[in-house]
């Protein structure tokens, strides 16, 4: 239900687009979306890295999300600089670049840094500015560059030495030592081969259909090698193929392929610009979990979309009839997301309510989301744990049960169910904890207790 949610997000931005931008009017929106980075930029700058030493992450909270952003920003400014505005405008344009370099450079993110490289190469080629013989000359440049990257793996030992010496330091778990900017000097993959050596095998033993969307971390919990525990498999590709199968997998890559068909008719500085920022984030997406972030993605979504507008001359008017239907969908979307909203809100609520010690509101509040997303598991978890700390065992088992029948594979519950009961069904509980999350120090330790 959270990726459904998640996805009426992205679908409505991209509906918006469709419905109102035109080859007319998509550079205000391309606008927008710098002035919308440049705000979240200048805030993290001006609030600074967190005191704990931690790179550069704003409003939004992740490093990396920040990094892609500004990426996407880099190339979105040059684009804008290279139109023919008031000179005033294409200065601001570039004092962007500058100020987005170092953001992302205070993130640390060298996904991001690799994005970007790849969507200004992009830019660059779509470019008016790189036609005819620059373009060429451009090729003959990349060539001798490919040629001398190739002679110094030769003197390196070899390709197959130089690509194990990578592989093996792309495994390796990151340093505890040193600065944390020296990130940016490590090929350490932060345990993103963990994370997709489990997705692969998630889909090897569902190869048609997957487990299904938003289950990724159910089974990294139980086939983790690890304590470190995850959500997401940080390969939006990799953990589409493992949740929803080939299919699945070919209708995402499918849709998020389409803006690239309108640079046959959508040419300029401009459009260029918005494809590069679209393929940073394209393969940003295939190396962390920006699909989980909202702001990310539909930066990325309408940099793409913007093509696909740039591409049509104008916007056909709905007939009544298309009119109707179109209301009917948005009124169906609206009540879901409604309802959904007032879960959401409850079960947030409860959450902090029970962090402040306060387990009576907490079961209140995880009671009224329990009316409102009655397919929620997290909100009967939040009601049983209410429960338990108000000394209600039996509410609180009868609580965990609602929520095993809507979720049973859960380790969570089957933990709180241990906690709240006695003998065999205490046992059989932990036993069935022990399997969904072997490393769970909780369970471990109530196992030894």
């Amino acid at each position: 239900m959270d990726e459904v949610e998640r996805t009426i997000i992205y679908v409505a931005a991209a509906a918006a687009l469709l419905a109102v931008v035109s080859s007319d009017t998509y550079p205000y929106l391309l606008g927008g979306v710098l002035g919308a980075i440049i705000g979240i930029a200048a805030y993290a700058l001006v609030e600074g890295a967190p005191a704990s030493g931690q790179p550069l992450s704003g409003s939004l909270g992740y490093w990396n999300a920040l990094g892609i952003l500004a990426a996407i920003g880099i190339v979105l400014a040059l684009g804008f600089a290279s139109l023919p505005l008031p000179p005033w405008l294409r200065v601001v344009a570039l004092l962007c670049v500058p100020a987005f370099g170092t953001t992302l450079y205070l993130t640390h993110s060298r996904g991001a840094l690799l994005a970007l490289g790849l969507g200004l190469m992009v830019t660059a080629f779509l470019h008016r500015w790189l036609a005819g013989s620059r373009r060429r000359i451009a090729a003959g440049l990349a060539l001798v560059a490919a040629v001398a990257l190739i002679a110094a793996a030769a003197r390196a030992g070899g390709p197959s030495k130089l690509l194990g010496n990578t592989l093996g330091a792309f495994h390796a778990a990151p340093s505890s030592q040193g600065r944390h900017s020296e990130r940016l000097l490590t090929l350490s993959g932060n345990f993103r081969s963990d994370y997709w050596h489990v997705a692969w095998r998630q889909y090897r033993a569902h190869p048609l259909l997957g487990t299904g969307a938003g289950t990724f971390d159910l089974y990294w919990d139980r086939n983790r090698k690890t304590i470190y525990g995850a959500r997401e498999a940080h390969n939006l590709y990799l953990e589409t193929l493992a949740e929803l199968g080939p299919f699945g997998l070919l209708l995402l890559v499918g849709t998020l392929l389409v803006p690239f068909a309108a640079l046959r008719t959508a040419r300029g500085a401009l459009p260029a610009a918005a494809a590069g920022a679209y393929l940073a984030f394209l393969v940003h997406a295939g190396v962390d979990w920006d699909w989980e972030l909202p702001a990310v993605t539909i930066a990325g979504l309408l940099c793409g979309g913007s093509l696909i507008a740039a591409a049509r001359d104008r916007l056909e008017p709905l007939t009544p009839g298309r009119r109707r239907v179109a209301l009917a969908g948005l009124a169906v979307l609206a009540g879901f997301t409604f309802v959904a909203y007032l879960g959401n809100s409850a079960i947030q609520a409860g959450l902090e309510a029970a962090a402040r010690g306060n387990p009576a509101r907490a079961e209140k509040r995880a009671r009224l989301a329990t009316r409102w997303t009655p397919w929620s598991s997290t909100a009967w978890r939040l009601k049983s744990e209410a429960e338990l700390a108000l000394g209600h065992r039996r509410a609180a088992r009868r609580s965990i049960r609602a929520g095993l029948r809507r979720d049973p594979r859960d380790w969570n519950l089957w933990y709180d169910l241990a906690r709240a009961s006695r003998g065999s069904e205490r046992r059989h509980a932990l036993a069935e904890a022990a399997r969904l999350n072997p490393y769970s120090g909780e369970v471990r330790a109530l196992r030894g207790g």
